[in-house]
């Protein structure tokens, strides 16, 4: 799963993510919202970035634990 979604392997220690179709991703781990909108969510993990694109993108649940992110996803980028 790491390979196929190409995580950077610093990134991969206590961190989690969960895909569910195209409608829902929960990461698991303490992640920071850098940048908020409706086909865009950035993230930050320690020094790392994760870009979240789609459509009708919203926070579900967000607790220090980590994040559930609800609506269409079309692509993730981690850096």
């Amino acid at each position: 799963m790491v390979k196929s979604l190409d995580v950077p392997t610093e990134i991969q220690s206590g961190f989690y993510i969960e895909l569910y179709s195209e409608k829902e991703i929960v990461l698991t781990g303490r992640v920071d919202v850098i940048e908020l909108g409706e086909s865009v969510l950035k993230l930050r993990y320690f020094e790392h970035r994760i870009e979240i694109c789609g459509e009708k993108l919203f926070i579900a649940a967000y607790t220090p634990d980590g994040i559930r992110i609800c609506g269409k996803i079309i692509k993730i980028e981690f850096s």
